[in-house]
């Protein structure tokens, strides 16, 4: 790379830092000339990006409809979360007034479900589902979805490892008049053939992009395989970095850093970014704080993260968004400031849900719950650090359901039952997920189905249909010779459902489930 033309580059730099080593020969990527980067985000804000034509593909029945009113209203001010619930109102309610909610609009919601993690509050691979979800259900209502909508189609299911729909619906760009060689289009076809594993075909989508966006098509190489979790694949991009004498950029160097993160290879992180700023020269920026910090918590020097949490407040030029107080919680959390992380909680909730990570690292640090008198004493703790109980007790119940603590999502649930509170029958789901996290560790789940057939909910099926979906993903997990049970059941008390549409959706739930996506990372 141009700014260390010395030897030894970039691969050998990781690899002596407890990389693995390269093997094979190395395919040529385009070094290209340097260009404005450009790197492309779905926004419906930035539709003028796209051909001209894009913009007049929208359906447009007529909108008379109250709901549906309010639901373009929520998108259009960026109220996320209730323009989301909304739409799965609708959805139950009156589907058929789907069919007239705008292409523009559909595109809106997809990336809003998609992209806001701290608004909507699911973890990463929940929203890939999710968008999914909206976008054949806009099908369904045969609205033909705008060139970006069919651009993060693309994106989306390359994530989901679906690659017979991302060329389809590539297909579809060329069959719509779109420009297939546009930079977006480029972009997530060659991050789905790397997550796929067909590096051949990803290179020359990464040759056709590096052609006019030479900077956007490096990163995209470095993004895939870092979301990918391919230490060869990333080993084998910076070799080719090197062999460009291609400059290496902080966004680059972020993505490659989020690889050896998810591979728990911190050593190669720490080795990178010291060689970025100090034989370099290049000054840390936000990303790179971050993906220093994160590395720290995971090594439980949660003081060393705190230091560098309070560089980036000293700084001038940085400013610390919800994802550095995420991290600061954790660290707080696991030297046991409870002070300090209901403080921090407090600050979060303002504006955000709880990041998965964050809720797992709270709940750890208020350990189990085995009884009603742990209750007490939390609800006591958490009054006097004025933190909400209803908004507390619902991230916590979130965490022990990822610790796969069986006995304290019962507890807290026995709560919400004894006090009356107002809350969805859905949160009896909570134990049957739990029980799928303690059979991930190796624990039994027996005691699920039991729990399933004497839970206490409504006749209705949309009452129950989340504990049924659950069900179905653990039995089809843990013991799919017994699936068959579970769905006669399900027949005898709801014979209206469609049953196969269960058996799908919780297959979809399984596929996702195996994403390495961390769910610290924004989606990009």
């Amino acid at each position: 790379m141009k700014c260390m033309k010395h030897k030894p580059g970039l691969a050998d730099i990781v690899q002596s830092n407890g990389a693995a080593l390269m093997t094979g020969p190395l395919t040529r990527l385009y070094a290209g000339s340097n260009s404005r980067k450009r790197l492309f985000t779905m926004s419906s804000s930035r539709e003028s990006s796209f051909t001209q034509s894009s913009l007049h593909d929208t359906h447009t029945v007529p909108v008379t409809n109250n709901l549906l009113n309010q639901l373009i209203q929520l998108l259009s001010t960026n109220n996320d979360q209730q323009a989301y619930q909304l739409f799965l109102q609708i959805q139950r309610s009156s589907p058929s007034l789907l069919s007239c909610l705008p292409s523009t609009d559909y595109n809106t919601l997809i990336n809003s479900v998609f992209y806001s993690k701290s608004r909507i509050g699911h973890s990463n691979p929940s929203r890939l589902s999710q968008s999914v979800q909206i976008y054949n259900i806009m099908l369904s209502h045969n609205i033909q979805p705008i060139f970006s909508t069919l651009c993060l189609a693309i994106n989306i299911y390359g994530r989901l490892n679906q690659i017979d729909k991302v060329e389809s619906t590539y297909l579809d760009i060329r069959t719509k008049g779109y420009n297939t060689c546009h930079p977006s289009a480029l972009r997530y076809m060659c991050q789905a053939y790397i997550l796929s594993g067909n590096s051949p075909i990803a290179m020359m989508y990464f040759e056709l992009l590096g052609r006019t966006h030479p900077n956007m098509a490096f990163k995209t190489l470095a993004h895939a395989y870092a979301l990918k979790g391919d230490e060869l694949g990333i080993i084998s991009f910076l070799d080719h970095m090197d062999m460009a004498e291609y400059p290496l950029t902080s966004a680059i160097l972020v993505s490659i850093c989020k690889g050896y993160h998810q591979l728990r290879k911190y050593e190669a992180v720490f080795a990178l970014i010291n060689h970025f700023t100090l034989k370099c020269g290049k000054p840390m920026d936000f990303n790179l704080y971050r993906i220093m910090i994160q590395c720290r918590n995971d090594l439980k020097e949660y003081q060393t993260a705190l230091d560098l949490i309070q560089e980036m407040r000293e700084s001038t030029h940085i400013r610390l968004d919800t994802s550095i107080l995420h991290e600061e919680l954790v660290a707080f959390a696991g030297l046991r400031n409870t002070l300090k992380v209901w403080s921090i909680y407090r600050t979060i909730i303002l504006d955000s849900h709880l990041f998965v990570h964050a809720r797992v690292c709270l709940t750890r640090m208020v350990g189990s719950l085995h009884s009603q008198s742990a209750i007490f004493n939390l609800k006591k703790q958490l009054t006097a650090n004025q933190v909400g109980l209803n908004r507390a007790f619902y991230d916590l119940l979130r965490g022990y359901t990822e610790l796969g603590d069986v006995t304290s999502v019962k507890q807290i649930i026995y709560y919400f039952v004894d006090h009356n509170y107002d809350f969805s029958p859905s949160v009896y789901a909570q134990i049957v997920w739990a029980y799928i996290a303690l059979g991930k560790r190796g624990g039994c789940i027996d005691g699920a189905w039991e729990y399933v057939k004497h839970m206490p909910l409504g006749n209705t099926w949309e009452d129950e249909r989340m504990v049924w979906h659950g069900m179905v993903v653990c039995r089809l997990m843990f013991s799919p010779e017994k699936v068959d049970e579970v769905i006669n059941v399900l027949k005898l008390k709801f014979p209206h459902v469609d049953t196969s549409d269960v058996i799908d959706l919780a297959h979809v739930r399984i596929d996702r489930g195996r994403s390495r996506f961390n769910d610290r990372w924004d989606a990009e």
